[in-house]
């Protein structure tokens, strides 16, 4: 037990004070911007550590250390890293000590000065594992509030959460048949950041099968520049031994120079997750600055999704990015992939990936004309637009939601227009009862189009475009 440590920090705040009377104020001691309500507190923690009140000492002193991105008192992170190293009013935590020595190592005042020789002491005595957990300590906070969990999944199924302070990550360990597997949890393990307790949902699905889907979220504050906090949050899926993420993002922010207390801020409030009315998961951000509701997709449709990335690159592959080809040819009219955006965006490609076609209609114009969605392309109404785009060499990016097309310096693409033929488009529909899956299809007959000074280009055959867009809520 270092007591002459303790004791010479303590002739060194309040030189000439026996242990019966009061300490004189600190902020001389501590950092020069240290405000007058934390040398008080300060002062009445010391206060405690000269009448051996530890523990009410160390529930005093960790307030002043919690914003570790913002000002720390030097006194207060000092003696809370002698209580922790000696065990007094604390459990014995080397790391945490460590971790408070060194965070004001760098500092002017008398406390940085026998912080310095005491950090390094530290870092030999740890060895190396533990030297991780200190270094993750000094970059995150030694008041993180994370706490590992233990959830059981089935009977012999569970997986545990924990901080692996040797990849500075949250990672979530799950034994699924007798067999684990580590994988990391998305988490704002930011500096500063201060954790809400994690949270493990189950949810049957399907409604009546008696089989369940298991859920992790991970919350917590990030301070920022301004004096306010951002509660950022996670949610992934436990898929046999697997972890897999679902979302993240902000789910509020509020103004303060402190979050508020994990009792005060029940994650539910911000968050919802449950089987809906359609049978399907899905989750909802609640507050009205950051609002939004999305459906989590099933086991089924991310192998489909995977399944359909791998045929892509697998296309791409194929494609010789080398060619060029002239931009004032007649298009093909043939494509052999598309992709969905909301409703009734879809984008299509032809296999040598120098020609796209776009067509994009209103939703809420399509819902007003009942059954009756075919159309005369001589004469679309404003709220459809069909677009054949020719390029002078293969594209690599297509953007499903945007007529924008971005070309890089030097290439060259023409726009041709539809000017006849019939257009017949089949509403999306679910592609799986309970889903959000849903496949839009366009159909073009007789198609004719006009493109640069006037040249005219009629396909063949009848151009089909078809899709599936994930998520798309029926609006």
């Amino acid at each position: 037990m270092r007591t002459l440590v303790l004791a010479t920090a303590l002739v060194v705040c309040a030189p000439g004070y026996p242990a019966a009377q009061s300490p004189p104020p600190v902020a001389s001691q501590s950092r020069s911007d240290t405000r007058p309500d934390e040398a008080r507190a300060a002062a009445a923690a010391i206060q405690a550590i000269v009448q051996a009140d530890y523990t009410n000492a160390a529930t005093m002193l960790k307030p002043l250390v919690d914003n570790w991105t913002g000002r720390v008192s030097e006194a207060a992170a000092f003696f809370l890293a002698t209580l922790y190293e000696n065990g007094l009013g604390v459990p014995q935590d080397l790391p945490r000590a460590c971790a408070l020595y060194s965070r004001i190592e760098g500092g002017g005042g008398p406390f940085a000065r026998l912080a310095g020789p005491l950090a390094r002491a530290q870092f030999e005595r740890l060895g190396p594992d533990r030297e991780n957990e200190c270094v993750l300590l000094i970059n995150v906070g030694v008041n993180h509030g994370f706490a590992p969990a233990r959830f059981m999944l089935d009977a012999d199924n569970w997986v545990a959460v924990d901080l692996s302070s040797k990849d500075h990550t949250v990672v979530a360990t799950v034994s699924a048949r007798g067999e684990e597997k580590t994988s990391p949890l998305q988490a704002a393990l930011n500096s500063g950041s201060i954790f809400l307790p994690l949270e493990h949902t189950a949810l049957e699905w399907p409604r009546g099968s008696g089989s369940r889907r298991h859920f992790l979220e991970v919350a917590a504050w990030v301070p920022l520049l301004d004096s306010s906090w951002q509660l950022a949050w996670s949610l992934s899926e436990i898929a046999g031994k697997d972890i897999v993420s679902v979302a993240e993002g902000t789910l509020t922010t509020i103004a303060g120079n402190a979050p508020p207390s994990d009792v005060s801020v029940e994650l539910r409030d911000l968050v919802s997750l449950d089987v809906n009315e359609a049978g399907s998961i899905e989750f909802a951000v609640l507050d009205a600055a950051e609002a939004r509701r999305e459906r989590v997709p099933d086991v089924t449709e991310r192998r489909e999704v995977q399944n359909e990335l791998r045929n892509r690159r697998a296309a791409d592959e194929k494609v010789n990015w080398k060619r060029r080809s002239d931009p004032d040819r007649s298009p093909t009219f043939a494509y052999t992939d598309a992709r969905a955006c909301g409703l009734l965006w879809l984008s299509g490609w032809s296999p040598e990936r120098t020609e796209s076609i776009a067509i994009n209609a209103d939703w809420g114009f399509l819902k007003e004309q009942g059954a009756a969605r075919t159309f005369d392309l001589a004469s679309l109404p404003p709220e459809i637009d069909v677009v054949v785009r020719v390029f002078d060499r293969p594209q690599r990016d297509w953007s499903a939601c945007s007529d924008v097309t971005v070309l890089e310096q030097g290439q060259r693409q023409e726009t041709w227009r539809a000017v006849s033929g019939m257009l017949h488009i089949e509403l999306p529909h679910s592609t799986d009862q309970g889903t959000n899956r849903y496949r839009a299809s366009i159909r073009i007959d007789d198609a004719e189009f006009v493109g640069p000074g006037g040249a005219n280009s009629r396909s063949a055959r009848p151009i089909t475009v078809s899709a599936v867009a994930v998520p798309s809520p029926i609006q």
